[in-house]
């Protein structure tokens, strides 16, 4: 006997969408997804809102959750713990928060945290 395996049916039991939230250095934010148990993706991006390195406005940019940085001195990048009922995130306490490439030159690039919004999607 075939199994057939539909998303809908035995994976898919829900999705969030975060609304934009700020970037703010060593900051941390409590987003509740509302899913009913604890969500087995998820995914970050960046939103542009003010042009730079390359990026225009309204330019997306996934991240990965993880600490980046040119040393062990340097604190860049996001944790995102997850639960049954929240999506924990805490930013990492440089100024600029995220190093990514620049969108032209692929050059490393430090991004100014007011030119960006954090989005998070998670699916259960």
């Amino acid at each position: 006997m075939t199994t057939i395996i539909r998303g809908c049916d035995n994976f898919d039991t829900g999705r969030f969408a975060s609304t934009a939230q700020t970037i703010s250095s060593g900051g941390a934010l409590t987003l509740a997804h509302g899913l009913g148990s604890t969500p087995f993706g998820v995914n970050a991006y960046l939103k542009c809102v003010a042009s730079e390195q390359g990026y225009s406005i309204g330019d997306e940019l996934i991240i990965t959750p993880a600490m980046s940085g040119d040393d062990t001195t340097v604190n860049r990048g996001l944790s995102v713990v997850v639960d049954a009922a929240n999506l924990t995130i805490r930013f990492g306490s440089s100024p600029n928060v995220f190093l990514q490439l620049n969108k032209t030159t692929g050059s490393r690039a430090l991004f100014v945290n007011a030119k960006w919004n954090l989005h998070v999607r998670a699916w259960a």
